[in-house]
């Protein structure tokens, strides 16, 4: 932890913890966590534990991963907070989604978004969340084709 302190994450800030990036968005935006590496669901699963006897909201947190695994163990853990299965392509029809329980989305790569996609998605109620988009133009197209919500580097474009 001292050594990634020290980093430079650019422009002079250092990489923050997870509890500190909680402290600085103080509930003002939805925090979407992508659980990547090895033994990441517990600890994960404790600080956000930690943030709910704060008073934070089940609905302040997503918590997403490629890896079907990582979200079945994070349901079991803390089954109240919103998850997102996150997928490059299409799945060949959404029985190929891997069946989780009360999934709330499923996070694409835009450039493989379809309208016919969005809207069977979510007729079966699960939100599709497009990432990552930060043209002007590709942030329009994706608009039209009625997805739920779009992630950007750049939020202050959508």
């Amino acid at each position: 932890m001292a050594e990634l302190k020290r980093l430079d994450a650019g422009g002079g800030e250092r990489i923050p913890t997870l509890e500190e990036l909680f402290d600085l968005v103080n509930r003002k935006a939805i925090v979407n966590i992508e659980l990547k590496g090895k033994n990441t669901v517990e600890p994960v699963a404790n600080i956000i534990s930690q943030y709910l006897q704060k008073g934070w909201s089940q609905t302040d947190f997503l918590v997403s991963s490629f890896d079907v695994n990582k979200i079945r163990a994070f349901s079991k853990t803390l089954p109240e907070i919103p998850r997102g299965m996150i997928l490059f392509g299409l799945p060949f029809g959404l029985t190929r989604i891997p069946k989780l329980e009360n999934l709330y989305s499923v996070d694409i790569y835009h450039r493989f978004l379809t309208r016919g996609f969005v809207q069977r998605t979510q007729n079966k109620g699960i939100k599709v969340l497009a990432w990552t988009i930060n043209q002007p133009a590709e942030i329009s197209r994706i608009k039209t084709l009625g997805v739920d919500g779009i992630f950007s580097n750049f939020p202050d474009r959508i």
